[in-house]
Parts: C-alpha cells; structure tokens; sequence
C-alpha cells in the first residue's frame, strides 16, 4: 500500500503539477484559445511522457528538463501558429528557474535547515512525501505569483531585455543542477557533507535571482522615465499650439480699435451698406476668437479659461476661483502640465456621468510662499486603487496612466505637496509647489465664477 501511495505521490502528483505549472505560465502566451478541458488533456499526456522518458531512456536531470521544455515550446507553436518565440522561450526558462527553486527547497533547505540526511529525503518515507507535496504547492504558488508580476509590470510587452534576464535565468539553473548533483554523488560515495559549500552554491543563485530583480527594477525605472519625457513632450507641443491661438486672439483684439475706427468713418460718410457689412465681417471673426481669454490675463489664467471652455463645451458645470499674480517665478511647462492633466482627467471622469451629475470645481490661490491648486470633480464610483495608486481605466494601460506621474514630478521638483482622494463620486486632487524667490509685494487677481 505504501509502495502504491509513494508511485503516486513521487511519480503522478509530481509530475502533473511540474506540467501544471508550465501550462500556467505559457496559456497566456501559447493556449489562450484553447478550452479548460483541452488544457487538462494537454498536462495529463505530456506528465505521462515524461514519466515514461525519464522510467525507460534514464537521461538525466539537465537532458530531462532541455526535453519538457522543447515539448511544450513544440505543443505552444501548434497551438498558437502566431505565437511570439522570445515570450514563449522566456517563460519556458521562467518555469524550469520556478522548477529549480522548488527542488531547492525539497532538497538544500531541509538538509541545511533541518539537518536531515540526504537517505531521508530519497527514500520512501513520510518526510519525502511531505516535502515533495510542499515543493510543488510551492510550485504553483511561485507560477500565479510570477504570472501576476509579468502582468502587473508589463513585462512581455517589451522583449528587448529577454537576453540578459534568460541567460542570467540559465546560469541559475544550471548552478542549481550542479549543486542537486554534487549533494547526490557525496551521499553516493558517502563522503561527509560540506556545509559551507553548500551555502556559498546557495549565495550565489540567490545572488543571481537578486540581480534579476534588479535589472527589471532598473528597466521599470527607465521604462517610466522614458514614457514621462515622451509624455512631457507632448504636453509642450500642446502648450506651443495653445500659446500660438492665444497669440493670434490677442492680435485680433490689437486691431480692434482700428476696426471701430473705420466703421465710425464709414457711418460719419453715411455709407450704411458699407458699415454693415463691415460689422458683419467682424462679428463672424469674433465667433472663432476665444471671448474667455482677457488680454492682460497671466498665462495660468489664459490656460485655465482654455481648459474650462472645454468643459463648457461638454456640459459639466464649473465652479472657478483663482487668486494669483502675474509674475509667479514657475515655470510654464510645469503649470501646464499640472493643470492639463488635471483638467483633462476631470473633463475624461465628468462625461462618463449623465449631465445633471457632472461639474468640475477649480480654485487656486496662494498662501504661505505656496502655489495650491484643488481640483475637484464628480465621477464613477467604482475608482479601482492599487498600492494606493490610481489604475488608469483605459484600454491601453500600457500607454495611459502617467497624467498623475507626472502632475507627481512637477510636485517633487518645487519640493510640493501632492494629495488624491475618492469617496462616494466625487474625486479630488490638491497639490501645492513652493514658490522658488516669491516675493509678497505682488499685484493679484481674483476672479471667481
């Protein structure tokens, strides 16, 4: 009975949850088309065929595991005739480093921790099958796990980081077959085991693992930095077009007095018709100049009025008041990028809503040396938080997202204060930037609407 219970733990149960684990990481990949059922016929036949290689060829650990690997790479390019081969081959690799980190702990942990002797742990005994039951929970633990970080960072996004992380992943695995082998040959010959060697073969994979971890930090770091400049850019261009509109309003309303003076000379000639027509021209030209924009306001008023025209024009109620001069030494990229993502994330959340139920309100002032802004708008209640960061609720989160990012490193720059919050519909967002040499003998502004 025992010997019934050891065959099917050892060789049944072990097996179908190696194949398990490799199902897991590569059905995103490679079998994301293929029906529950189908996958559970795809794990019991490949657990069967290594069952079978390893009983009668005896190839060996490192033969054994290149084998699953080029099966299921086999099995994933069938199945998915478009498959990408640096996803696929990456996730392969992924699961052989899990695999590894699971023998590791059915075999170095107990032998180093526990002190157990290698002869318990091959066995038939009860701390065999106790272990081989943890290892491959473990398993299937670390595959959901790894699984969840490839998503939540993007990982297979971007393939051109793939060769460092697999050839570091390889050299893990292979270390970690070397040390498997040696701990079984010093049992074999029964020569005593060296501790020490041991833990600096230990030292070095998980050293190995920890350079992993810091290359994907690393490129997560650039990755950010890189979509921010690229997003800064376009919050530039966006400015550059708006100043250039702004520039043009305020020529037109240069002329307007030469305007008025030509028309009060056609009336003194009493040529109606002329004058008429000449009202009529002005008025269609008036009709595409922005009436919000006053000629002697500062640029943060201009860029406000811009912006809450747009919401005007989607019919969300607004609630503004600003108090502030025209001389803030801040630079105006970063006004604009803090009040245009502000704004736009305001507009995006308001229009999701039926119209009696969307307003935005604005207020900045200035106090204590401190430029604040509140923005506060209606929206869903149902705001998704993730490790108290907002999740963007776009399509593509790969490419959105970074609007809060970057209204955060305009914040840090002026050494500010920035702050969100949601609670039942009504999101708000206050920042504050310390104003760099402000001097209080200022002239201000209020306008409130």
């Amino acid at each position: 009975m025992k010997n019934i219970a050891y065959i099917l733990i050892n060789y049944f149960f072990a097996n179908i949850a190696d194949m398990v684990l490799f199902y897991i990481l590569l059905r995103p990949i490679c079998f994301s088309k293929q029906s529950l059922k189908n996958g559970i016929v795809t794990i019991l036949l490949l657990s069967q065929f290594v069952i079978l290689v390893d009983y009668f060829c005896e190839p060996g650990s490192i033969i054994l595991m290149i084998t699953v690997n080029m099966v299921w790479f086999f099995m994933g390019s069938i199945t998915e005739k478009h498959v990408s081969k640096k996803k696929t081959v990456f996730q392969l690799i992924l699961s052989s480093v899990i695999l590894v980190i699971s023998n590791i702990m059915f075999i170095c942990i107990p032998i180093l921790v526990f002190k157990l002797d290698v002869v318990d742990l091959l066995s038939n005994g009860h701390i065999r099958w106790i272990l081989i039951i943890f290892s491959k929970v473990l398993e299937i633990i670390l595959a959901f796990y790894s699984l969840y970080l490839i998503r939540y960072y993007k990982i297979l996004q971007h393939t051109y980081f793939f060769k460092p992380i697999c050839c570091l992943f390889s050299l893990f695995i292979l270390s970690s077959l070397f040390l498997f082998k040696e701990i079984l040959n010093l049992q074999k010959l029964k020569k005593p085991m060296h501790t020490n060697t041991i833990m600096v073969l230990l030292i070095t994979e998980f050293t190995i693992l920890a350079v992993i971890v810091f290359i994907i930090q690393v490129y997560k770091k650039l990755q950010y930095m890189n979509k921010t400049e690229v997003e800064n850019h376009i919050q530039k261009l966006v400015l550059d077009c708006q100043k250039d509109a702004i520039k043009t309003i305020r020529t037109k309303q240069h002329e307007y007095k030469n305007h008025i003076e030509s028309i009060n000379a056609l009336l003194l000639e009493h040529d109606i018709n002329k004058a008429e027509y000449y009202i009529r021209k002005l008025l269609k030209q008036s009709i595409d100049t922005d009436q919000t924009i006053r000629k002697n306001a500062s640029f943060m008023e201009i860029l406000i009025d811009y912006k809450l025209k747009e919401a005007k024009t989607n019919e969300i109620q607004i609630i503004k008041k600003l108090t502030v001069c025209h001389d803030i030494p801040i630079e105006e990229y970063d006004l604009a990028i803090v009040i245009n993502n502000a704004m736009n994330n305001a507009i995006e959340a308001c229009i999701k809503l039926p119209v009696i139920k969307r307003y935005i309100k604005c207020i900045i002032i200035i106090k204590l040396n401190y430029l604040n802004f509140y923005f506060e708008n209606s929206c869903k209640e149902d705001i998704e938080w993730v490790n108290d960061e907002l999740v963007t609720t776009k399509n593509d989160k790969a490419v959105h997202g970074f609007g809060l990012q970057n209204i955060k490193h305009v914040v840090n720059k002026y050494n500010g204060i920035f702050m969100i919050g949601a609670n039942k519909g009504i999101f708000n967002l206050k920042c504050s930037l310390l104003i760099p040499e402000y001097s209080t003998k200022q002239s201000y502004n209020t306008i409130q609407e």
